[in-house]
């Protein structure tokens, strides 16, 4: 038998390492060259993993599932441990949460579930860390059954529950609209696990009442945490304010400043953002301006996120002039417009059927440097379509070749509808037929 690295025993099976692995490897100077890998993968059992030792391999591996998840490469990441069981090795715990990470991201929910049993069955033991990963996990996608199941079988397993396993199971109720059982879940907390509720956990509260349109409810969540000496913080102020805002009452999203202050709580740019935002879906522009410039007094500067709501308040209500006030508040504060800004304003002359303006709104944005994405071209295409035009929408699949982006089906969609609108049916079939040549050789 040859010797083999990590107390292998070789097997025939030849397993490829995919490109993403080998490059993510080079770029980690804890990980094994690629030229090493190749060697360990002739393997089929590991007798490191079968004495229960700790395996460099498994260390290595489950480290790169964790780098991509983080680039968001979940697929890849699940690949790489079906590799590593391929191989022989046994996964840890630790490989296993993070592979609990991976059906998240990719929404495999009921892989969750299952994925209890299978640690179970390892011989391995699951920890607090893990269980709070499947109960999160549950709660964030509304499966609020299967969360209180796996919250009863880690108290089965003799698995002290902690505070952020609470507060996902009372973010699970809140989602699904239920901030009673939310609360009872507060009560027994304190109750049966002696456990302290946290900042975020009357946070997750307050905002599981206001989207249930019931503010005072979430008011008296505030005042209990107050009562069992936790102060307030700014996202809870902007829970509130958001609630306010929502129920078109923005001027009492601004009167929580007071209630901030106060509290000795700043209010921040989201604040700020809620405020402007509110006040632009009632289309009361007035009131928006006026709290930009108070916004200078509180001491926090407007973001882009901010002028891009007042250009659509100023567009909603056809205010041209308005527009132009807000576009030179930016230059003034040193906020560049983004393709999102451009795109608004593009899509308010579109609607208005003003394709001329239109088009010149796109072409400032190009020559400001800003890459125009699919939505705005979707918008020119629409317009162009509108106002009869179908060769001019026809010309940007060209234009957007250029750019490096490939048109989706809406675009296609849309040229083929401005062709028929002016009975240029051979036109449709031909933008038709190049849609689907298009599909083929992308598949």
């Amino acid at each position: 038998m040859n010797k083999q690295q990590e107390g292998t025993i070789s097997s025939k099976k030849q397993v490829k390492s995919s490109p993403i692995m080998e490059r993510l490897l080079q770029e980690d100077n804890h990980f094994q060259s690629v030229s090493s890998l190749s060697s360990l993968q002739n393997q089929s059992r590991c007798l490191v993993c079968l004495g229960n030792n700790s395996c460099r391999m498994v260390r290595s591996r489950t480290k790169l599932m964790n780098i991509l998840i983080e680039r968001k490469k979940p697929q890849e990441a699940h690949s790489i441990f079906n590799t590593l069981t391929e191989e022989g090795h046994r996964p840890t715990l630790i490989t296993y949460t993070t592979l609990l990470a991976a059906f998240a991201l990719q929404k495999r929910f009921d892989s969750i579930t299952a994925l209890i049993s299978r640690v179970e069955e390892s011989g391995l033991k699951p920890d607090a860390i893990f269980f709070n990963a499947v109960i999160n996990a549950l709660s964030d996608s509304g499966k609020i059954g299967e969360a209180m199941k796996a919250f009863r079988k880690m108290k089965d397993s003799e698995c002290r529950p902690t505070t952020s396993t609470f507060n996902a199971l009372i973010k699970g109720y809140g989602i699904m609209g239920k901030p009673e059982e939310a609360l009872k879940l507060l009560e027994l907390m304190k109750r049966e696990e002696n456990l302290k509720p946290n900042e975020r956990t009357y946070n997750i509260l307050v905002r599981a009442w206001c989207n249930k349109n019931n503010i005072t409810e979430a008011w008296n969540v505030v005042y209990r945490m107050v009562g069992s000496g936790i102060q307030p913080d700014v996202v809870t102020f902007n829970t509130l304010a958001r609630a306010h805002a929502q129920n078109g009452e923005t001027s009492k999203a601004e009167g929580m400043i007071l209630e901030m202050q106060n509290n000795k709580v700043m209010p921040n740019e989201r604040t700020c953002g809620i405020i402007i935002s509110g006040y632009c879906k009632e289309g009361n522009m007035t009131e928006a301006m006026r709290f930009m410039h108070r916004m200078k007094d509180l001491g926090v500067h407007p973001n882009l996120v901010v002028f891009n709501s007042l250009i659509k308040g100023f567009l909603d209500i056809s205010d041209t002039d308005g527009v132009d006030q807000a576009l030179t508040l930016m230059q003034e504060f040193g906020v560049k417009p983004d393709v999102v800004t451009f795109s608004t304003i593009m899509n308010a002359w579109s609607s208005a059927g003003l394709m001329e303006k239109c088009q010149e709104i796109f072409n400032d944005m190009v020559k400001a440097g800003i890459e125009p994405d699919i939505h705005a071209f979707s918008i020119l295409a629409k317009g162009y379509a509108r106002t009869g035009e179908p060769e001019k929408a026809e010309w940007l699949l060209t234009s957007m070749a250029k750019s490096g982006l490939f048109p989706n089906v809406v675009i296609f969609t849309t040229i083929v509808s401005g062709w028929c609108t002016v009975s240029k049916m051979e036109h449709a079939m031909r933008v038709y037929k190049n849609m689907c040549d298009a599909a083929i050789s992308r598949t």
